[in-house]
């Protein structure tokens, strides 16, 4: 058999188009799609991009209208809208991490706490103060005097800015220090041994001095007390029970023996406490049920430091006779030591 020398190309067969099946070697194995992920993007003009620029790659044949006004373009953008709030989000948790950019003021004591720092609270002014006795009323000397808890606070005048400011009298120990147990923040007693006129040995301390009473819990094995006032002042803090019990503030529960009937103290971002007690193994266990009575100051601040005699008041006292008279007290010494709360 021969075969022609010019063969004549079947032209019948030919529709005009060459089928090829190119696309099904140009598809993005699954394996290989993470690859054309950009996980470096943050803003949405990227993420519109990376989007688009990943359906041209990985859907290059389904997908081929990119007009602004198209559904799936719409959707793209949906999507990169989401993501750019995502990120965003994500950011702000990130650096709430870091001292150098943390924002928020509750977060950047927890970070503190981490590295045992707590910061403080307003700490109070103190100064020296002087009674004035009224003539003639202690002539039946010695006696007994007592000032009433509701008596002791003084209001004064700050002499910079002109407010009110309070103050709470204190009655100092013979070694100078002053009296800040129970018998310190109930009434206030004091003995009148002769008819003189001045008497020393008191201290006025800036911030008002409030009274809450409070029962321990009979389910909560925490024991926390959250006072109701603030900013409370540093260090004022004292917690009697009706058990007979004085509880003192304490830096950590952590290094209490089983023993100690101590309260650890955590401000909010305003300065108001809340006391945590001890568990019985880190700090005595308070009695559940017991009626308590927590003492403390508020206020606190630079404000409390005046001048000499600007704090000058009169406050009610009772003789053990039951007479009753105004004593004049005022700073006889400047009020130092106020310091704000740390920021």
């Amino acid at each position: 058999m021969s075969f022609p020398t010019n063969p004549l190309y079947n032209v019948s067969a030919f529709a005009g188009t060459v089928e090829s099946d190119y696309l099904r070697y140009a598809a993005i194995p699954e394996s290989e799609k993470p690859s054309f992920i950009d996980y470096s993007l943050t803003d949405f003009a990227s993420y519109k991009q990376a989007l688009l620029n990943y359906v041209r790659a990985v859907y290059p044949d389904e997908f081929t209208n990119f007009s602004e006004s198209d559904m799936g373009v719409m959707f793209v953008e949906l999507f990169a809208y989401l993501a750019s709030v995502v990120s965003l989000k994500a950011d702000f948790l990130a650096n709430e991490t870091y001292l150098s950019t943390v924002r928020s003021t509750t977060n950047l004591r927890k970070l503190l706490q981490l590295l045992g720092v707590d910061l403080k609270g307003p700490t109070a002014s103190k100064a020296e103060a002087v009674a004035t006795l009224p003539a003639g009323f202690f002539d039946d000397a010695p006696v007994k005097v007592k000032i009433t808890k509701a008596n002791r606070s003084i209001i004064g005048t700050q002499d910079k800015d002109g407010k009110a400011i309070h103050y709470t009298l204190y009655r100092g120990n013979t070694d100078g220090t002053i009296v800040f147990d129970a018998s310190g923040v109930e009434d206030l007693e004091f003995d009148v041994v002769t008819d003189t006129y001045t008497y020393g040995n008191f201290y006025l301390m800036e911030g008002e001095l409030i009274e809450e009473s409070r029962v321990f819990p009979t389910t909560d094995d925490s024991f926390s007390l959250t006072l109701s006032g603030g900013p409370v002042v540093e260090g004022s803090i004292m917690v009697s029970s009706s058990d007979g019990r004085l509880w003192q503030e304490t830096n950590s529960l952590f290094l209490a023996s089983s023993t100690q009937t101590v309260f650890e103290k955590k401000y909010d971002e305003v300065y108001k406490a809340t006391l945590t007690f001890g568990n019985g193994t880190k700090g005595a266990r308070p009695t559940a049920g017991t009626d308590v009575k927590i003492f403390y100051r508020k206020g606190g601040g630079e404000r409390g430091n005046v001048a000499r005699k600007i704090i000058d008041n009169y406050l009610t006292c009772t003789k053990n006779t039951g007479t009753t008279a105004q004593i004049r007290f005022f700073n006889n010494t400047t009020a130092t030591g106020g310091r704000n709360s740390e920021s």
